[in-house]
């Protein structure tokens, strides 16, 4: 999938197509040397809220926001990320009762991992075994912008796209960078 920046967010979702799933997070910087290489600098958390309530506000027309809007902290999660990850996938799967589409924004995302499929554990975190459910539901997810069942939005300050986790969200998402 694309990469987006965010200034040209209102015209993508001006056309009225969304896709299942979008990747909110900073731009990529070039990687500075030195002593204060340690941090990359990281887009403004509310520039990035602001960026996930426009594709609300577009994805929940037509529907209840007060029903068909859900919002997960992903430092909720337990310590494996397989609870928040289940969580995430039922709440995907839940079908409105009014016909509008369901809208499933999580925050902090910058430690999301799919450990079932071979990444190394975060710090802290036990090694996941078995299916993971959401990386399972982003593998079946529509990548073709349009009409799809549900929209789920991914923040993250940083994602570092070495990581398989980003890796397999660029190819199922759309990814809006904000800088």
């Amino acid at each position: 999938m694309p990469f987006l920046p965010a200034p040209k967010l209102g015209q993508h979702l001006a056309t009225g197509q969304l896709h299942a799933v979008y990747v909110v997070t900073s731009g990529e910087v070039a990687q500075e040397r030195g002593p204060t290489a340690d941090r990359k600098p990281t887009a403004d958390p509310h520039a990035l809220l602001a960026a996930a309530h426009a594709i609300e506000a577009v994805a929940l027309r037509g529907g209840d926001a007060q029903l068909d809007r859900v919002s997960i902290d992903y430092l909720d999660g337990d310590r494996e990320a397989t609870g928040v990850h289940q969580l995430i996938a039922h709440e995907l799967r839940s079908v409105s009762l009014f016909g509008g589409r369901r809208v499933v924004t999580v925050v902090h995302c910058d430690g999301l991992e799919f450990a079932a499929a071979g990444e190394s554990k975060a710090k802290g975190r036990k090694k996941v075994t078995g299916d993971d459910p959401l990386e399972q539901l982003l593998l079946q997810a529509p990548t073709e912008a349009g009409q799809p069942p549900y929209v789920l939005i991914l923040v993250a300050e940083q994602f570092d796209r070495r990581r398989r986790a980003f890796k397999l969200l660029a190819e199922q998402a759309l990814v809006v960078e904000v800088p």
